[in-house]
């Protein structure tokens, strides 16, 4: 492999890195507007925002486990596309029990993307360049969580929280 090309796919898995951790927190903004929306006291809004952490605590292991059966690539891609879907979903949730359970998923594919991610770093950087993608890795999750938290402030006032949900997922899709 050339350098261009591990470089570029080192890119390409730290935007996905970024885009993932904005939709851990993509959220954050639209929890007035969810309150209000669907009529939610403040520990249901705890509830909802714990079923993320719940499915990416609860399932972390599986996504190591099934990366080393499936592999990397099959492994993260999986866990991108079901964290974009369950991320769509959440906009589209007319109730709390909805709510969780779309966040729930969300946080199973996170935990499908991020040791398969390392992983997949760890097949295509040269040894001696791996720390460094590493740290960008590491500082692409710190990129994507401050333009969900600072960027959907914006999104939401201005589209609603809806919507915000639905542009973090299709953007997980896209990538």
């Amino acid at each position: 492999m050339g350098q261009v090309d591990y470089r570029l796919q080192a890119v390409s898995i730290n935007s996905a890195r970024a885009i993932y951790a904005l939709n851990w927190f993509d959220i954050a903004p639209g929890l007035q507007y969810i309150a209000s929306s669907l009529k939610l006291q403040i520990v249901q809004l705890g509830i909802v925002t714990t079923g993320f952490y719940i499915g990416l605590a609860s399932f972390q292991l599986f996504g190591g486990y099934f990366a080393s059966r499936l592999g990397n690539r099959k492994t993260e891609t999986l866990g991108l596309l079901v964290l974009g879907v369950s991320v769509i979903g959440s906009g589209f949730a007319p109730n709390l029990g909805t709510l969780f359970m779309t966040r729930l998923f969300a946080g199973f594919g996170s935990a499908f993307f991020f040791s398969p991610a390392l992983g997949m770093l760890s097949e295509i950087v040269p040894d001696e360049k791996y720390s460094f993608y590493v740290g960008s890795f590491n500082g692409s999750f710190n990129i994507g969580a401050a333009v969900g938290v600072l960027g959907w402030v914006y999104i939401d006032e201005s589209l609603g929280w809806r919507i915000g949900l639905m542009i973090g997922g299709i953007l997980t899709l896209i990538i």
